[in-house]
């Protein structure tokens, strides 16, 4: 009960702005294929970009000294605003190269937050002392290194980052591929680098080794090749530990897999042992088998979302009609433009992404909580029973004034509760947790219906 009541304490101090957040290292991107919980939305976002715009027009007006002095802030002691600062380019860069050295000697934390103001593309200055700190014995500064030479993307970085990724140090090399994934889904390295690093991330496909980002950087390095590789009798016969992730990463940029293969896969996996890490394939073969679009898969397809792989099916029944990354859609757009359909679809999702991450608490803590009507609608539309009749138990718990769509007003209902009852939600998140009904399968099918409305 105490560790129930100091959550909902922090989390209410948060929400209403006291306090200060200890520094942390910028969390690591999703791993691909894992839908990430969308950035909740903010009240004051209209004060908060004109205060963005102000910090920035002052940060342009720094000279030298007083920009040395920000980043030296930042770097050593978590002040100043690293998003002003990483929106000053090349002088930032300059200003913390300068730095780079005494940064690494106080530690990891200092050199990971001199490293983020480098950005997205940085710039070829910062390859040759990376490439030292590369070799660093503090594993932290090992990894951090590796990924900003691989998230450069430059020519000037393919001699450390094939040392790296040849290299025994397997967190390393997955840190430059993890940064090299994002280079190139943004359209980096240039092509005179791909073929320079192919055959260093094919071995480790080959091998097994860095699974979570091997095969995706594998196919955007050079995807004729990689699909010849990952489609070869070979290596479907040996499915080293990579097999998994590799069917996702065909599926992500739409290389075909032959139907007549995909097929006995499956039916092969369906029978595999739920703990066999092999039939971790199974949503990425079902994606292949979708995207094929082949007319008498679409009931093979529909009659699997109802079973105990329904959530995996449902990808592949998505592939079939077009509507991948209808989430993805979502959270990239924005909120006020959403239709009826979208509003339905993403408050349900956003309501199973909380509640799987804190519970109902950390529902109605956060703005996620504002569309609980539009959850409560949604889940009805959808056809669910069981959690619809979750969703309605956490609002009877507010009492006869259900929750405010106000969030301040709602972070006082949750007090009062939290007083009363420091567990009050918790038996409802233990059925949410193990409910049967996939918010997936049932988001699935909502969308398939209203097709028009997300595509």
């Amino acid at each position: 009960m105490f560790m129930r009541t100091a959550l909902i304490g922090l989390m209410l101090a948060a929400a209403s702005g006291c306090g200060r957040a200890p520094d942390a290292a910028a969390p690591p991107p999703a791993a691909p294929n894992v839908v990430a919980a969308p950035p909740p939305p903010t009240a004051g976002g209209d004060d908060e970009d004109r205060t963005e715009r102000r910090l920035r027009e002052e940060a342009e007006g720094w000279d030298d000294a007083i920009l040395a002095r920000e980043v030296e802030t930042f770097v050593f002691d978590g002040g100043s605003d690293e998003k002003v600062l990483k929106q000053l380019g090349a002088r930032v860069h300059a200003a913390a190269l300068e730095i780079l050295g005494d940064a690494a000697d106080a530690g990891a934390q200092p050199f990971r937050r001199v490293c983020r103001l480098f950005g997205d593309a940085p710039p070829a200055s910062v390859v040759d002392p990376l490439a030292r700190y590369a070799e660093s014995p503090v594993a932290e500064i090992r990894e951090e290194a590796a990924f900003v030479l691989g998230r450069a993307g430059l020519p000037e970085a393919v001699a450390p980052l094939k040392k790296i990724l040849g290299g025994a140090d397997r967190e390393a090399a997955e840190q430059a591929l993890l940064g090299l994934q994002m280079a190139l889904r943004d359209g980096r390295p240039g092509l005179d680098i791909r073929p320079s690093l192919y055959e260093d991330v094919r071995k480790l496909v080959e091998a097994g080794s860095c699974d979570a980002y091997a095969a995706d950087v594998l196919v955007r390095l050079d995807r004729d090749r990689a699909a010849a590789y990952l489609l070869s009798d070979d290596y479907w016969k040996a499915r080293p530990s990579s097999f998994p992730r590799a069917l996702h990463a065909l599926a992500d940029v739409q290389i075909p897999a032959p139907v007549e293969r995909v097929r006995p896969l499956i039916a092969e996996l369906e029978k595999a042992d739920p703990k066999e890490p092999v039939r971790a394939a199974l949503d990425g073969a079902y994606r292949l088998l979708g995207q094929a679009r082949v007319p008498e898969d679409r009931e093979f397809l529909e009659a699997r979302t109802a079973g105990g792989d329904g959530a995996a099916a449902m990808k592949g029944l998505l592939a079939f009609h077009d509507l991948e990354g209808f989430d993805d859609r979502l959270w990239e757009t924005d909120s006020s433009t959403w239709n009826g359909s979208q509003k339905l679809a993403a408050a349900v999702l956003m309501l199973d992404m909380e509640v799987l991450n804190g519970g109902f608490d950390q529902y109605f803590v956060n703005s996620s909580g504002d569309r609980w009507k539009e959850a409560v609608e949604g889940l009805r539309e959808m056809g669910s029973v069981e959690l619809a009749g979750l969703l309605n138990e956490a609002v009877a718990r507010f009492g006869a004034t259900p929750p405010s769509a106000d969030r301040a007003t709602r972070l006082d209902q949750l007090d009062a509760i939290a007083r009363a009852d420091a567990d009050a939600f918790d038996p409802i998140d233990d059925r949410w947790y193990e409910s049967k009904e996939s918010v997936d399968v049932l988001t699935g099918r909502f969308v398939i219906a209203h097709a028009a409305d997300f595509r």
